[in-house]
């Protein structure tokens, strides 16, 4: 397989990966509460971030380890 099928095979797969998130934009937003974030807007988003990050793991585990075997596999192709 040359690296250009690599390469397409992989954006599409973070393709989906980034279709998962966006399609749970809504789920975040409904759950932002306006009173906490005008108190203190750092902490507050800072913990909103942690939990989205946190409920996104696998997702993210999946694109680094996509991103090492793409690059694994154009190394070998270029020797």
């Amino acid at each position: 397989m040359s690296q250009d099928k690599h390469i397409k095979k992989h954006q599409e797969t973070l393709e989906t990966l980034r279709e998962n998130v966006r399609n749970r934009k809504q789920e975040f937003l409904s759950k932002i509460n306006i009173d906490d974030l005008m108190m203190n807007p750092k902490e507050y988003l800072t913990k909103v971030s942690k939990d989205f990050y946190n409920s996104e793991e696998e997702n993210i585990k999946k694109a680094i380890e996509g991103g090492k075997n793409l690059a694994k596999k154009i190394i070998k192709g270029t020797k």
